[in-house]
Order: structure tokens, then C-alpha cells, then sequence
């Protein structure tokens, strides 16, 4: 039995996590963190292909329904598996995965599926300087320019300027903006390099600074997922 190991691909717009050798107990904080990661970068699903994989027993694959579960307060990225052996997907029956998420007999049903519709996505790379937060506000709206939701500029430029700002003055490393739209939500995530909560704090500065307590007052939800490499702090706007 090979040691677990993992590559990340895209597919169109979906993310494929291949999970290859023996899935066991000390492996589960890592995949964790791998799913995450990949969910904090809106795609409009994550596949694991599961074709490669031998596990432990059952109790491994409760990884997948907890990172359902940890993710359930926004508008999450689908979690789809596929291409289980009849060993594993015996083991995820027990673990009670299929219960709460959907398992497709190989990689290719799955990436056929409808998922949820993910209308249109931008990224931005930022350093963590003055002008960062500007940048982003930019960014918002001109996706929301492009998209026609105009409506939701000034609330997305708020919001957006907030969580750049918040994470380039208490992280302080390089910064991931993404936007995404899909169907009811505009989806707004910025990903850090630093594993530390955000500071809430409601002192103002130039390119903002109110604190995440404006971000509260905005979104229709908020909050923070821990990747493998720092976290990702999200939050969402209704777009109905």
C-alpha cells in the first residue's frame, strides 16, 4: 500500500482532487485542508477521484461530510466523489458520506453533472500595500459593471475594500481576490498566508479599515476557512 498522495486539476470550470494510496488517520488534517483550499477558490464544483484510493476503514471518509458541514453557512462549492472501488465505496456507506453528499461510479458521470451554476469568476494577485484595497474596489466594480449588477457595486466595492484591507494590514503576506457569481450570491473570498483569525476592530482608515463589522452589516453571511497555507475569508451578497 503506497502513502497518500494527491494532485490538483482543473476541468473546465471544476477542480479534480485526485486521491491516490492508503488513506489512514494522520493523512486527514491534509486532505482537509486540500478541500478547503479548493472550495475557498469557487470553482463551480470539486470532484475527488477516488479511483486510486485504499483506505484505512470508514472512519477516514468522514472528512468529506465534515467539510460539507464546515462550509454549509454559505453558498458552498458542490463536493461530488466519484470512482469509488467496491471496498471504498462500501467504507463510505458506512461512514454515512452518502448520505450527505453525491457519489458518481466514475469521474467522468461526475463531471457531467449539473452543479451549481457558476455564472462567471475573477481573480486578482495583490501584494500587501496601501494601494492593495483600492485595487480590489476596482476589481468589484468592474465585475459587477460587467455582470449587470450595478446594484450591488457600492455594497461589493464595501465589502471587498474591507476583507483586502483587513487581511494586508494583520497578514501582511500575498493576497488571493476572487469573485465569483453564482446564481442568487455574488461570492466575494480573499486568501492569505497567515493561519490567524481577522481582527474585528472598527477603526477607520483611508482605503477603509472599518472592520469586518461593516462586512457584517453588508453580507448576507461572512466568515473564515482554514487552508493549508492560511485561511480564506468569504462573504456573500444576494443577488435577488
Amino acid at each position: 500500500m503506497g502513502v497518500l498522495s494527491w494532485t490538483v486539476e482543473q476541468a473546465d470550470r471544476r477542480t479534480v482532487v485526485r486521491l491516490d494510496g492508503f488513506f489512514a488517520l494522520p493523512d486527514v488534517p491534509s486532505v482537509r485542508g486540500v478541500l478547503l483550499k479548493c472550495l475557498a477558490e469557487c470553482p463551480s464544483a470539486v470532484v475527488v477521484d477516488l479511483s486510486g484510493l485504499t483506505v484505512s476503514g470508514p472512519t477516514v471518509l468522514t472528512v468529506f461530510s465534515a467539510v460539507v458541514r464546515s462550509t454549509a453557512a454559505w453558498p458552498a462549492v458542490p463536493l461530488l466523489l466519484a470512482g469509488a472501488t467496491d471496498e471504498v465505496a462500501a467504507a463510505l456507506r458506512r461512514s454515512g458520506a452518502g448520505a450527505e453528499l453525491p457519489i458518481f461510479g466514475s469521474l467522468a458521470d461526475a463531471l457531467e453533472s449539473d452543479g451549481v451554476h457558476l455564472r462567471a469568476r475573477l481573480r486578482l494577485h495583490l501584494e500587501p500595500t496601501a494601494d492593495a484595497p483600492a485595487e480590489a474596489r476596482r476589481l468589484a466594480m468592474d465585475a459587477c459593471a460587467a455582470w449587470n449588477l450595478e446594484r450591488l457595486s457600492p455594497a461589493a466595492a464595501v465589502v471587498v475594500t474591507e476583507l483586502v484591507d483587513n487581511a494586508a494590514r494583520h497578514a501582511g503576506t500575498a493576497l488571493e481576490v476572487t469573485i465569483a457569481y453564482r446564481g442568487a450570491y455574488l461570492h466575494l473570498s480573499v486568501t492569505d498566508g497567515s493561519p490567524e483569525p481577522p481582527r474585528l476592530s472598527a477603526e477607520p482608515t483611508a482605503e477603509g479599515g472599518r472592520g469586518l463589522l461593516l462586512v457584517d452589516s453588508f453580507a448576507s453571511g461572512w466568515g473564515v476557512l482554514p487552508v493549508p497555507d492560511g485561511k480564506a475569508i468569504w462573504a456573500t451578497l444576494p443577488t435577488r
